[in-house]
């Protein structure tokens, strides 16, 4: 009986694998279609240049110290004060699916300012809203703390981490005068598993 029901888990994880994969493609297509992106960093698409073809990208195992907005008018992107470079893998939400594999110690940034700056991301606002999508895989490790995304300064800002085995994303706002005694805001979207696709 402890068979039948491990291969019944087995199954079910496989058909949400497979249930993932399509949600996947169908999240990819609705990031192309967001009207007026300011950022678009692809991972299957490091240059750029809207070209997918098969030796466009990086070789498999590369180190990659720049990676490019695809919103050809923000084209200025630099990284900047980055600890490490990620490495490219042809692989690393399927076969033929390419990413950037972040080992810890390895970072992705963009400052304001001179040197490395996306003007409409860090200048042009204040944006009456933002909308922000990723994909991510996580690796063995899902319970010490690791930062996915942190954007803002000493006022304003959004992270997403995980840490514990769960996915957070807060908010946080210091001014005091919009939001409040309520000056920060954690949401646990969580449990989330090692090896995983999200």
């Amino acid at each position: 009986m402890k068979k039948t029901k491990k291969n019944r888990i087995r199954k079910t994880q496989h058909a949400l694998e497979k249930r993932m994969m399509l949600d996947a493609a169908a999240i990819f297509a609705a990031v192309e279609a967001i009207p007026n992106a300011v950022l678009h960093l692809d991972a299957q698409d490091i240059d750029g240049d809207n070209d997918l073809s098969v030796g466009d990208q990086p070789t498999d195992g590369a180190s990659v110290g720049t990676w490019t907005d695809g919103e050809q008018a923000n084209a200025d992107n630099t990284p900047t004060g980055g600890v490490g470079d990620p490495t490219y893998d042809d692989d690393a939400f399927g076969a033929g699916r390419g990413g950037l594999v972040f080992d810890g110690s390895d970072s992705y940034q963009m400052s304001g300012g001179s040197g490395g700056n996306e003007r409409d991301l860090n200048e042009a606002g204040p944006w009456p809203e933002k909308s922000f999508a990723f994909t991510i895989r996580t690796g063995a490790d899902i319970t010490s703390y690791q930062v996915v995304m942190d954007q803002g300064g000493g006022v304003r800002g959004y992270n997403v981490v995980i840490a514990d085995g769960n996915l957070y994303v807060s908010g946080y706002n210091n001014t005091g005068s919009e939001w409040g005694a309520d000056r920060f805001k954690v949401m646990n979207h969580g449990a989330i598993d090692t090896n995983t696709t999200y």
